[in-house]
């Protein structure tokens, strides 16, 4: 509850726990709105923990670090404030580079037409700003060493027509706003996008509701998926997507840009999925599913995607273990 009564239970409270069940620290940081998954990472560095979040406040987004040591102290970092964009990097932080979070901000000169464009370490606060001139940049997604981003840009100096790109550029290296060293992936507006975790030529991005484009090495193919659906990330060449039904989908996508792609269930029989995946090391993708225990209960368990395979992941709670299989039907198989 807030100081005035109000319940707000999409508020956030971040703790920390050890795996067998002991020294549980509660209350490491309260969010102050709405956070999702998208909005959130934790990283390591250097012995200690960095939880990095942006909050959004009266349509104001706010860049925060707080880092938590060995013993749960933590320290509350104020890293940027009304941003306009930004991506949280995913994997592991395995050099300084890695640290930066890029982000844009309204910029304040008047005679350019451009944004600000910036980085923040957020081990640190240490933040870089670009002259973006006439360029507005929004940074749409940072991985694989890389830092993906439209930028918008003036066809000439007279009327207002504009070209928009898709870009990557290697985060290991000074952001060039000059774009010398920046690899194009797209030259239009799309509204959804993911990377293979294992490979950055290879670029998934949707301009309706039914077909994705994919560039492969430069080479851009399409390819018709079901309608109202939402990515949900990549396990090895396959990108999985959950349909309108919530049901968990999958395209294979190949290094070879010639061949057909596959589209098929996820699982041989479908099952609830929550929404809330995360990839932690580019090749396992773990998600909740809904299982139904005996006494009827719905329950969320973690499973583990590597491929084409999903597997339950741990043991089921006391009273929480599924329904025992029916012989004569075949609808709960994929319990495992």
């Amino acid at each position: 509850k807030t100081s005035d009564g109000t319940l707000r239970n999409n508020w956030v409270n971040f703790c920390r726990i050890k795996i067998d069940g002991t020294d549980n620290k509660e209350g490491l940081y309260k969010s102050s709105s709405e956070v999702s998954r998208n909005n959130w990472r934790m990283y390591s560095v250097n012995g200690n923990v960095y939880l990095v979040l942006a909050e959004t406040i009266d349509s104001k987004t706010t860049l925060t670090s707080v880092e938590i040591n060995s013993k749960g102290k933590t320290t509350k970092r104020t890293l940027a404030t009304e941003i306009t964009s930004y991506a949280l990097y995913e994997g592991v932080v395995d050099n300084a580079y890695a640290q930066n979070i890029y982000f844009t901000k309204d910029s304040s000169n008047t005679t350019l037409k451009g944004n600000q464009l910036a980085t923040v370490n957020f081990t640190n606060g240490q933040v870089n700003k670009m002259s973006v001139n006439n360029t507005t940049y929004t940074i749409l997604l940072s991985q694989n060493h890389k830092v993906y981003y439209k930028a918008v840009t003036p066809i000439s100096q007279f009327g207002d027509e504009t070209i928009t790109s898709l870009k990557y550029q290697n985060i290991d290296t000074p952001f060039e706003t000059t774009q010398n060293v920046a690899t194009e992936f797209g030259v239009s507006v799309y509204d959804e996008y993911a990377v293979a975790g294992y490979n950055s030529d290879i670029v998934v991005m949707r301009n309706s509701t039914t077909n994705i484009l994919v560039t492969v090495a430069g080479h851009l193919n399409s390819h018709t998926i079901e309608g109202a659906t939402s990515f949900v990330g990549f396990v090895g060449d396959y990108l999985y997507y959950l349909n309108s039904s919530n049901k968990l989908r999958k395209v294979q996508i190949t290094s070879d840009y010639t061949s057909e792609y596959v589209s098929s269930d996820a699982f041989d029989n479908e099952k609830t999925i929550n929404n809330n995946a995360f990839d932690t090391n580019g090749n396992n993708l773990y998600l909740f599913s809904e299982y139904t225990a005996a006494n009827g209960n719905r329950h969320l368990y973690l499973n583990k995607l590597d491929g084409s395979d999903a597997r339950f992941v741990g043991m089921f709670a006391s009273g929480h273990a599924p329904a025992p299989l029916d012989d004569a039907s075949e609808d709960d198989i994929w319990i495992y």
